[in-house]
């Protein structure tokens, strides 16, 4: 074994930057909230190949004293705090000292800045850790950060790294973050020659409508004094939600951060008001004592504790009785039972004359005698199907059936979108799917990196039905959309689409495609209804589980029924 030896401090500092430094968004957090406590009021960054090739941020903040240059890249070194005591009223993003140590460790950095307070400014280069050179210039009042080849010496770290556009949209999501948490800051974003993002600093109301665009239409505006805090935010309406949680944000004392609770409490918040695996977009700014947070839990800053968890039941309150005040109500309605003329399962999902039905227009309905299955259909669950006895149906969702000594419960919403779904892959394998022209082309709102998204999974969404062209800096403009979709409902989806996290097939969105497209649970089924359903059910390779995996059947022996009924 070979003796044991102290690090040197280069390669010290290399590995330490592994835990606070772990891609380009790590650097650009760092950065940014520097110029923020340096009290900037316009923040300008550029990347390039999502942060891993170039990094340049630029500040009009007090800017670093010459005399400190030395100190800049030093672990440990901070103008933040002198005690640990001074942790109880942090106001400040940064404290720790060791952010610029470990960018510096694992980069190409050149450094320039000039303190207010001086005539003359200085520029510093360290590549790895080793400082190359220091000298004065002259240059404006501020701070400029260039940052290249992140990683360079540390290829292990790479190969662990996200594919560039996951590590692009955390970066703009971050920006975004921080753009509405400081309202009175300018920011600008160029992500490869692109303008991603801008702010003017003109308050939270102008930012709000710059970051968020037609997304803002969408939001509920919350404001109330709490104990000891005060929050604002901005919360989905019923009508808006998202096929994921990366749309809320929390931000206390203006730093971005990530709490359990806060995600638990808007999940219990909207608990029963949105569809299944659908999600709220949130915007919580909250003000509280700096002595009641704790930021000290983890280097990279995010992960922040309540010392009082009553602040948090308090506003849970609160929001309940804003929201509930405001008559948000569930997405289900009560609806009349449909008239018997009017076939559900024959209804097209949007009116269109003269245009045939396609694979997601719902399936036509034969009349009763009519129906049959040839035996070269008859599936191994054939057994299953034969015998099968319709009962009735219970809440307009589910269908009750007998068979021998059980009885089944189907839920039909589930069994519709599982034949949609499979029809639907079929034909996009054949490349089959059908398209309608639209008279009068629909304009899509979308923010900068949505655009962004556009681009990267322009094959995708091509292939699911869509013809579009980028209409301006901000819009999207469809021309055609798929068959079975009425605009609205292609609005939506093609949303969906740009929240993936892929640009290949995405069965998700095929699958969040069938669901709108699928009999909603509180419709009416007629009985011929019903066998049409099971005999195009019967043929499928699984007809026992949706497209997520729910089950659409479930089996109640009769002895389980004695049971509960103590016989």
């Amino acid at each position: 074994m070979d003796r044991i030896h102290k690090l040197s401090a280069r390669v010290a500092n290399q590995i330490a930057a592994g835990e606070v430094i772990t891609e380009p968004l790590s650097v650009i957090k760092e950065l940014v909230e520097n110029s923020l406590d340096a009290a900037a009021r316009s923040i300008e960054i550029e990347i390039e190949e999502a942060g891993l090739k170039r990094i340049f941020i630029k500040d009009d903040g007090q800017g670093i004293l010459y005399e400190d240059a030395g100190l800049v890249f030093e672990r440990h070194a901070t103008s933040k705090i002198n005690t640990a005591t001074d942790l109880k009223s942090l106001v400040s993003y940064g404290f720790r000292g060791e952010a610029l140590a470990s960018i510096a460790a694992v980069s190409k950095v050149s450094l320039s800045s000039r303190h207010r307070d001086q005539i003359q400014g200085f520029e510093t280069i360290i590549y790895g850790g080793n400082n190359l050179s220091l000298k004065r210039i002259s240059r404006q009042i501020g701070t400029s950060f260039l940052i290249e080849d992140l990683f360079y010496n540390t290829p292990v770290r790479e190969g662990f790294l996200k594919k560039p556009g996951i590590l692009e949209t955390n970066i703009i999501s971050f920006v975004k973050a921080m753009a509405l948490g400081n309202p009175e800051v300018s920011f600008r974003l160029h992500s490869d020659n692109r303008l991603v993002l801008q702010t003017y600093g003109r308050g939270r109301d102008k930012a709000m409508t710059e970051v968020l665009g037609q997304e803002l239409e969408s939001l509920i505006p919350v404001e109330f004094t709490g104990r000891d805090y005060k929050f604002e935010g901005y919360l989905s309406s019923l009508s808006f939600s998202k096929t994921n949680s990366k749309s809320q944000y929390y931000l206390v004392n203006n730093r971005l951060v990530e709490n359990q609770e806060l995600k638990d409490l808007v999940k219990k918040t909207y608990q029963g008001l949105l569809p299944q695996r659908r999600f709220p977009a949130v915007y919580f700014f909250i003000e509280v004592d700096p002595k009641d947070l704790d930021v000290n839990i983890h280097p990279r800053k995010m992960e922040v504790r309540f010392s009082d968890i009553s602040l948090l039941r308090d506003l849970e309150d609160n929001l309940r009785s804003y929201l509930y005040g405001r008559q948000i109500h569930p997405v289900i309605e009560d609806r009349p039972v449909q008239p018997k003329l009017e076939r559900l399962i024959n209804r097209p999902i949007y009116e269109v004359e003269d245009i045939p039905l396609n694979i997601f227009e719902s399936v036509t309905i034969e009349k009763k005698e009519e129906i049959a299955v040839s035996e070269n259909l008859l599936t191994s669950y054939d057994d299953f199907f034969l015998g099968l006895s319709y009962l009735g149906q219970a809440f307009a969702s589910f269908l009750i059936f007998q068979k021998g000594s059980s009885i089944y419960f189907c839920d039909q919403h589930a069994a519709h979108e599982k034949i949609l779904y499979e029809r639907f892959m079929k034909d996009y394998r054949e490349d089959k799917l059908d398209q309608q022209i639209l008279l009068l082309p629909l304009t899509i709102k979308l923010d900068a990196s949505q655009l962004l998204e556009v681009e990267r999974k322009a094959g995708l969404i091509s292939g699911l039905g869509f013809d579009y062209e980028v209409f301006s800096r901000d819009s999207v403009v469809l021309r055609s959309i798929p068959l079975s979709f009425s605009p609205n409902q292609a609005e939506l989806f093609f949303q969906d689409i740009l929240e993936g996290e892929t640009s290949g097939l995405d069965e998700e969105a095929l699958i969040a495609r069938a669901c709108k497209a699928a009999i909603k649970a509180q419709d009416s089924l007629e009985e011929i209804e019903v066998d049409e359903l099971l005999n195009q059910l019967r043929v499928l390779n699984n007809p026992h589980s949706c497209p997520h995996g729910r089950p659409i059947f479930i089996e109640m022996p009769r002895k389980e029924l004695e049971r509960r009924f103590e016989r």
